[in-house]
């Protein structure tokens, strides 16, 4: 991790950090847990390591995907692969915030949980106060925690880093602690994307629109 920082610091300040005492290896851990550093590189989109990530945790789910994210806007091979693991019988649920952080944010979440209700994902609001979570769990043993957020820029334009940690007791800890978030959400459905006003229909699409140019 602190690896990734220096060249990360490289990158956008190019002063080198590796030098620094605070860079010597770490102990190792009483109890390690197998896991690894998921660095964002958006010099190649298509190879992002973020995205790839996304798509092999959701690729390999045989029972249950459980995700937090405040921004739910995913690219079109990302949301593809998730609706496939939800018509095929995967528990997948979704929770993002009850009010977001932009505008356009938030139509735009409603419209991606939309397409994901049709194929059979659930879809939360979490009425706990503002959302930041990015985690996603699969068959309560493939974990991932960090800055990437469930969209396109995450994926393909930010600078980001995520763990992927591989473990049934970090697995199970996290799967309970996003049942406790599910407790303060209520369930987000396709007739509530149904009843927009004209005037939130507009929104969406502006929301859709402009959502690049966060």
């Amino acid at each position: 991790m602190l690896g990734l920082f220096a060249d990360l610091w490289m990158y956008s300040e190019k002063e080198d950090l590796r030098g620094l005492p605070d860079f010597a290896a770490a102990a190792p851990a009483e109890n390690p847990v197998a896991m690894q550093i998921i660095p964002g590189d958006p010099v190649i989109p298509e190879e992002n390591p973020v995205g790839i990530e996304f798509l092999t945790l959701i690729g390999c789910a045989r029972s249950s995907i459980y995700i937090e994210t405040p921004y739910f806007v995913p690219p079109r091979e990302i949301l593809r692969e998730l609706m496939l693991r939800a018509r095929s019988g995967v528990d997948v649920r979704i929770i993002i915030p009850e009010i977001g952080d932009h505008p356009c944010v938030y139509w735009a979440n409603r419209h991606y949980a939309d397409m994901a209700i049709k194929a059979g994902c659930r879809v939360y609001e979490y009425r706990g106060g503002f959302l930041h979570s990015k985690t996603i769990v699969a068959d309560r043993f493939y974990c991932s925690v960090g800055t990437a957020n469930f969209d396109e820029r995450s994926v393909k334009i930010n600078l980001e880093c995520n763990v992927l940690m591989y473990s049934s007791e970090m697995g199970m800890r996290m799967a309970d602690e996003f049942m406790r978030d599910l407790s303060k959400s209520t369930e987000y459905t396709h007739e509530m994307y149904m009843s927009r006003t004209r005037g939130q229909k507009i929104r969406t699409f502006l929301s859709l629109l402009n959502y690049d140019q966060l």
